[in-house]
């Protein structure tokens, strides 16, 4: 039998995490506050106080997250096979038993019923890291992804981005308004929106540095001042003014983000009429910076 690699038990480590911030997340933040997050755990959350308002019993998150992702995932499989959903039903099923352990948990130690504001805010917060981290490892949590990947592969000019948007906003905004009330689906919208923050900055990466750009006369000296003050290697690239129509060597260096500050001292003392530009580099990859690939999955 073939042994793992380090990155498949780092995936594996970071989708349990996931799931558990996730499933955190809707027990105790999404279901007792009364915010409907969107996609299959929003409609969840629906169909539970449905029942408990209407009929007088309660069906467990649990149960509907794995069976309203069922058909889903049968659907993706026959489209994309095995290999594609492979991850993501993993991810779903751990995430029901998860809620189910929660479920059976008492909410003595975290009770914010009726403060939806909080609810709101800290679902964003610990559920968006948990989806974050399910996706960094190319896995999913079902539900709405699915359904954007299905109706993407039916109709191949749609943007799944704008799918996912537009299915979790009609979620969020008919099923808040018809069982909750204004009030709670406004919140809602405020926590889908911080999720989506949290979200996209655990997918764009953790390892901000600054990159920048530089245009002087005396590259040379101000390559040398760079590599012997802040210790960074920089790059000379063939440049050509346009409107001056001169050849010029402009040179591009990555910094930490401490290190902006110093670098736009080096450059005005070396050449007070150097062009500078600095901007966000989000993921930097190499020496001096993060130089363990697998880190980040790409296998």
């Amino acid at each position: 039998m073939k042994k793992p690699t380090h990155t498949q038990l780092k995936d594996f480590f970071t989708v349990v995490l996931g799931d558990l911030l996730l499933a955190f997340a809707i027990t105790y933040f999404a279901d007792r506050g009364n915010i409907v997050p969107g996609g299959v755990s929003g409609v969840s959350i629906l169909l539970k106080n449905l029942c408990e308002t209407q009929f007088g019993f309660t069906l467990p998150l649990s149960v509907t997250t794995w069976v309203l992702n069922l058909p889903l995932f049968l659907v993706c499989w026959k489209q994309r096979g095995w290999r594609f959903v492979a991850r993501s039903v993993f991810s779903v099923t751990l995430l029901s038993l998860m809620l189910g352990g929660f479920e059976l948990l008492p909410f003595v130690l975290l009770d914010i019923q009726g403060d939806t504001t909080l609810a709101g805010v800290f679902y964003g917060l610990v559920g968006g890291a948990g989806i974050g981290l399910v996706l960094s490892t190319t896995a999913t949590t079902g539900g709405t992804d699915m359904l954007a990947l299905i109706i993407k592969h039916k109709h191949p000019s749609f943007p799944v981005s704008r799918l996912i948007m537009v299915i979790n906003g009609t979620i969020v905004a008919v099923g808040g308004f018809l069982s909750f009330g204004p009030v709670p689906t406004l919140y809602s919208v405020l926590a889908a929106i911080i999720s989506s923050l949290v979200i996209n900055q655990i997918l764009d990466g953790m390892n901000f540095a600054k990159a920048a750009f530089i245009l002087t006369d005396k590259f040379e000296e101000m390559s040398e001042t760079i590599m012997n003050t802040l210790h960074r290697g920089n790059t000379g690239i063939q440049a050509r003014g346009m409107y001056t129509h001169q050849d010029k060597v402009m040179l591009f260096v990555v910094v930490s983000r401490k290190q902006a500050a110093y670098l736009r001292r080096i450059v005005h003392s070396v050449d007070p009429h150097a062009f500078l530009v600095i901007t966000d580099a989000k993921e930097v990859l190499g020496k001096g910076f993060l130089q363990d690939y697998d880190a980040i999955s790409l296998n």
